[in-house]
This record gives structure tokens, sequence and C-alpha cells, in this order.
């Protein structure tokens, strides 16, 4: 046959959808044929055996397919596959003066010697290619040692020259490690990042934003079980400050309402909370979410810390309650019935668009302002207004409150209403253990406490009990019924979550200055759904150490 098509290896990237791959050069046989999976990400390669893709055609002038794979999904775009063509070297035709002359017998010889031609120029040309990046990435590590380091060729602060320089990383496909650079750029192109344990992908907004990314880490937590995280939100980066703040989205919502901003220090490598940072490098003990609502997917904020010297341990917890915010929600009733049934989903306030937890935020302060003199559906208003038991009504968005009559009429209207979470919250606890086991110290700090039980590990409980460190040991303290401090609580410790106002712009909470200049650090953050974990972030006494993502 001819040979028309100079081409010997042909690459795909998977859509989802396609299964059937042109070769674009013709076969020999199934021997000759090498088909391999290239993770797009990391480059890594599978090679696939001949059971797992089929050819319908060889040796014939017409270009062949393969189809891959023979059932199951399609091939996603996270994969490459390449279709190499690898002729045998071995020459298996004798002819002798005797021989009949077929001319299919000659051309076979002849189709496979031009195509070794071509696999030969054709790796000839990769090798000239690398070996031409090669020498330009040597190239250009000599000249970025002299250029970070010498201010006469680029200085720290020529944001466009560092930006160009980020540019040429990027398109070689380095992975740029942020918080070993100390410069400043305009724009911050993408490519792929990192800083301490995450890595970060960047889709290169400009200035002032310098950096929108995803990131995504794994870690273990020091001398605990393996604990793997996976974190993804959106951030902005801030060379010059070497800081980096993230706003963490549970992905439940569609909005920009479960946003939660942390910031690191600028040591890159330990994340604390958004906090004050004071110049002796003491960190505040306060946190300051943005936000922290249920639909969907609940997040609880727990605060652990351990004293960095000595053998004295302390700890403590704070958890913010609610403050008073104005929402627009469905109320009805049924006549005859005590119950006032109150939807707080889809009625215009976005930053009220979730609902009332069923298990855990069981009390409310309701209040009809303005011209409700006659209640709702005859129930006056004077049985509905202050603090009420309220219950789940069975859906994720509506709950009941119990009023002191029954109302006269049936009845469902818009109402603007008032609402406050319960004033009482947990307050500071701060043990100073000495020498004593995370057990002994509890028990000798919180009265009417007699027993606490360790759980090791982290678990996905539904109601997710405070978290605390024995020694090195992560651990889950489930605490007794009936116990007076830390507050009156029924179950395990919860917590509480912060509101926005009326105007749906996100509030951060009013909270106290925590009065102990011990240099704590910070616990973890997880949703209740495990099917959509926010990262849990750990920390061991060793600063320098990230123990989680």
């Amino acid at each position: 046959m001819t040979v028309l098509h100079d081409k010997s290896s042909v690459t795909y990237r998977g859509n989802g959808s396609t299964t059937v791959f042109p070769t674009d050069f013709p076969l020999n046989s199934p021997e000759e044929v090498t088909v391999t999976l290239v993770e797009v990400e990391t480059r890594d390669e599978v090679v696939l055996t001949s059971s797992q893709y089929s050819i319908p055609s060889f040796n014939t002038p017409q270009l062949t397919t393969i189809t891959y794979p023979i059932s199951g999904d399609p091939l996603s775009d996270t994969h490459d596959i390449r279709i190499d063509r690898n002729t045998n070297t071995l020459q298996l035709v004798n002819v002798t003066n005797q021989t009949r002359y077929d001319a299919s017998v000659v051309m076979r010889v002849w189709d496979k010697l031009h195509f070794l031609v071509q696999e030969i120029k054709n790796a000839q040309s990769n090798i000239i290619i690398t070996q031409d990046a090669a020498n330009k990435i040597d190239e250009f590590s000599d000249n970025l040692v002299a250029r970070v380091n010498l201010s006469s060729m680029i200085s720290e602060t020529d944001a466009v020259a560092n930006r160009i320089l980020l540019e040429i990383l990027s398109v070689d496909g380095a992975e740029i490690d942020l918080f070993g650079m100390n410069i400043l750029v305009d724009t911050m192109p993408s490519g792929r990042y990192r800083s301490g344990s995450f890595k970060m992908e960047n889709t290169g907004i400009s200035h002032p934003q310098p950096g929108l990314f995803s990131m995504a880490s794994a870690a273990l937590p020091k001398g605990g079980s393996p604990i793997q995280t996976q974190f993804q939100g959106n951030g902005h980066y801030d060379p010059r400050g070497r800081s980096l703040e993230i706003q963490v989205a549970s992905g439940y919502l569609e909005n920009d309402l479960n946003l939660v901003q942390y910031r690191s220090t600028d040591s890159g490598k330990t994340w604390y909370q958004k906090v004050e940072e004071t110049p002796d490098d003491i960190i505040r003990h306060s946190y300051y979410p943005t936000a922290s609502w249920w639909y969907g997917g609940r997040t609880n904020f727990i605060g652990q810390g351990r004293a960095p010297e000595g053998d004295k341990v302390q700890w403590f917890s704070k958890i913010q309650p609610f403050v008073e915010a104005q929402a627009e929600v469905t109320v009805s009733t049924v006549a005859g019935s005590n119950k006032v049934r109150v939807g707080f989903k889809d009625h215009g306030v976005t930053s009220l668009d979730w609902a009332l937890d069923p298990v855990t935020m069981n009390v409310l302060k309701f209040t009809i302002p303005d011209g409700a003199s006659s209640g709702v559906g005859g129930i006056p208003v004077a049985d509905i207004l202050g603090s009420r038991t309220i219950t789940y009504d069975g859906t994720q968005d509506t709950c009941a409150i119990a009023a002191a009559s029954n109302a006269t009429s049936t009845e469902t209207s818009i109402r603007i209403v008032t609402l406050q979470m319960p004033t009482s919250g947990f307050e500071p606890m701060l043990f100073d253990g000495g020498t004593l086991s995370l057990e002994e110290a509890l028990i000798a700090n919180i009265g009417g406490l007699t027993s606490v039980t360790i759980i090791q590990g982290i678990t996905h409980d539904e109601r997710l009990p405070i978290a605390a460190i024995s020694g090195n040991i992560k651990c889950l303290v489930e605490m007794p019924t009936g116990v007076s401090k830390p507050q009156t609580l029924t179950k395990k410790l919860e917590f509480l979550r912060t509101s926005g106002d009326a105007g749906g712009v996100l509030t951060e909470p009013s909270v106290a200055s925590n009065p102990y200049d011990t240099d704590f650090l910070f616990g973890f953050l997880r949703t209740q759904n495990s099917d959509t974990e926010l990262p849990n972030f750990w920390w061991s006494d060793d600063r320098g150490e990230t123990l989680g993502g």
C-alpha cells in the first residue's frame, strides 16, 4: 500500500462522551500498537492491555480507529489517550533467486521501512524539543536566581517584571511556591501554585485581587490517627504582605452566603483564624467567622488550644450565640390550632435564606411589629411574642411556634419579624490542668461533672461534641447530661450560628476578646453532613508545622 501519512503517534483529550479515536496513521498489526492513558494533572501514565480497547482493521491504506473503553463510561477530560505505533524492527521476509514475485509481500516490507523511518524522525524531533526545553529551563533557573537576588535586575516590588517571571514559570508547567517568593505582582497568571501543604490552581484575576484560586490538601495530624481532609474555596493572595484570605463555601448554597474568611500568618505554613496580629506575634484568641448558617449542611466552629510551654495544659471553648436580625417570613395558622407555622426560605431576604435547625436551635424570639395588633389568624400578638419553643415541622425550612391560644381562622401571610436566638451561650472555659489528664482537668473544673468519655479520632456525629487535645492525641469529649458549667446542655456540646442583617449584608458577630494571653493554637471546622466537608484545621504546639489542610 502507499504511505500517505507521516505520523506515528497521536494524542486526544477525553471529553466524557467520545469513545472512538482515529489513529491518523496506518497500522500493520495489533502487536505494533501501544495505547496509553495519561492523567492530565500529574502526567502519570498507564499502558492499556489489548483487551481494554478494540481496533477494527490493520494493514490497509485506510486509516483506522481505536475504541476505548469497550464498555463503561467514556474517558473524561482528566485524562489523555495517546496512541503510538511501534513497528517491529525485525525483518522476517526472505527472498531467494527463485522466489515468486508477490507485490503485496514486497510492499509490506517497504511500508515497514517507511514506518520505521517515520518513528525515528518523530523520536528525533521529540529529543530535540526536550533538550531545547531543558536548556531553556537551565538558563531560566540561572537567571531566576540572579533576578530574585539582585535588585538591579528585577526588584521585589517591580510588579510587572515579576508577573512576567510567574508567566514564564506557569507556561513551563512549574509549580510555584508562593511563600518562597517575597515579591509583588500586578496580575497572578493562571498556573499551579503551592503554599505549604496546599496546592492551588489560579485563574489569573487582576489586581487588586491578585489571585483567585481553589485549593486541595491532605494532611496527617501529629501523633494521632490519620485524617484526610479536602478543602475547596476561593481566596485572595497578597504576595507583598505574604498573606492569604480564603472564602470557604460548604458547597450546598449557590449564593455567597456561606463564606467564612480566614487569613494566614506571614510564615505561610501554619493557619490561624482571622485574628488580630500583634507586633510580638501573639495571636489573640477570638475568631471572626463572617457567617455560619445551615441549609443543606451545617457548619460547626470549635476553638481549642494548648499552652506552648511546660506541662500545663489549658483548654477553652467559646461559642458565639445569635444576635438580632429581621426577616420577611411566611406565617400560617389553622383554625382551632395553637400552632403558628413559620417558613424562613425564599422570601426576599437572602441573608436569612436558611432553615432553623430542629435539633439545637429550639428556642426563638418572635416579634411582629407595626400594625399587626390583630395577630395572626386571630391569635393575639401577645400570645406569640417572647421566647417560644419551636418544633420541627417536617420540612427543612419550616418550624412551628406553640401559641397560648388557638387560632380563630386559617391564614397565610407574609410578615416582617425580628428573630433573636438565645443570648446565653458558652462562656469561655479555661482549664489549668497542670499535670492532670484531660479527663481529670474537665472533672475538676466543671461543676456537676462526674465522668468524661473520651472518643478517639474524629467522627461524623450529627451533633459534634467539643474537641480537645490530650498531649498529642486528638479526641472528642462527650459530656454527660445535666452538667451546670459550661452552660445548661441536654445532650452533647453544641455550637450556635451567627446572623446577617436584613439587607443581606453579612455582619461579623460581636466576639469579645479572649482575656487570656496564652499563645493558643486553634482547632478545626467541619460540616454536619459528612458528604460535604469543610476543612479540618489541626495544629500542634509546634508552630512551624502544618498539620491540617
